[in-house]
């Protein structure tokens, strides 16, 4: 095999070029990058008067869209109208139904209670809440509360998720206004 010498005389000069331009390019992306990017500014504001949680301010969900998959708006606090109540459930909860075989069970929130609110059979309801995942602990701190029977645990456990309301409007079965 022949040996043809070092060529490290002739990329040596090359290599050092070829170095400069690629961090002159890399420099050149990085400040174009810079100036293309826009300053952002995100103000958080905190509402502690519970304005927030009123009907006008939560994002409607349609019951078609809540019914199939409620635990996908865990999110944050939403708003569903016209849901027609089934059955009563302790004292501070009722079944409502939202198009599938087993009814969804909503829960009075402290505020909504504290209201002495009534949901007849057949009414028709718009709540303002939050969903929550349904668990035999969430079940026996109702029933510790007093705000379930034991003997109507079994139906508050049967779905897997509820929501706790913050809002809520009642409208009686012909269509008028309750609350």
């Amino acid at each position: 095999m022949a040996f043809f010498g070092s060529r490290k005389g002739a990329a040596q000069g090359s290599s050092v070029i070829l170095m400069v331009a690629t961090f002159v390019v890399v420099a050149g992306f990085l400040a174009w990058l810079n100036f293309q990017a826009a300053e952002t500014e995100v103000a958080v504001v905190e509402d502690a008067s519970g304005a927030g949680d009123s009907l006008e301010g939560a994002p409607v969900v349609d019951v078609a869209v809540f019914g199939p998959d409620p635990m996908a708006h865990t999110d944050g606090v939403i708003r569903i109208n016209n849901l027609t109540a089934q059955s009563a459930v302790g004292t501070q909860a009722f079944f409502v139904d939202v198009g599938q075989p087993i009814p969804f069970l909503i829960q009075m929130g402290d505020r909504v209670a504290a209201d002495s609110v009534l949901v007849p059979t057949g009414s028709t309801v718009s709540v303002v809440g939050q969903v929550y995942a349904m668990s035999d602990s969430v079940a026996d701190g109702w029933v510790a509360a007093g705000t379930l029977a034991e003997a109507d645990k079994i139906l508050a456990t049967i779905g897997s998720s509820y929501m706790e309301i913050v809002d809520i409007v009642v409208m009686a079965a012909d269509g008028g206004g309750d609350n």
